[in-house]
């Protein structure tokens, strides 16, 4: 499992067995940018099973209607790579655009 977050906020609250990536440490601020890195880990590590990306809004910019074409292209690579994505959007419900609301777990 990788983790991703901006900062380092979870590096006592996770397993040993998770890999924690602070994405500061990248100078990655968009969602071009960590559509890339993120193939960058499917293509490299065979063994990645599931990514987790905390704070997703605040590594990449907090316009949510970007969030949609980013979520499709990763569909696809998440696919091929037979690999579980989690993104972690914090907003309200209420501020979600339609396409996403039918395609995510709201919680």
């Amino acid at each position: 499992m990788v983790v991703i977050e901006k900062g380092s906020n979870l590096t006592f609250d996770l397993d040993h067995n998770a890999r924690l990536i602070n994405i500061d440490n990248y100078g990655i601020s968009d969602f071009a940018g960590l559509y890339g890195f993120l193939c960058g880990i499917c293509a490299g590590n065979y063994d990645v099973t599931d990514i987790l990306i905390d704070s997703t809004l605040k590594i990449c910019g907090e316009d949510i209607h970007k969030l949609i074409p980013f979520m499709d292209r990763l569909n696809v690579v998440c696919k091929n790579t037979n690999t579980n994505l989690v993104l972690s959007v914090s907003m309200d419900e209420s501020e979600l655009p339609a396409e996403i609301k039918n395609i995510v777990n709201i919680l």
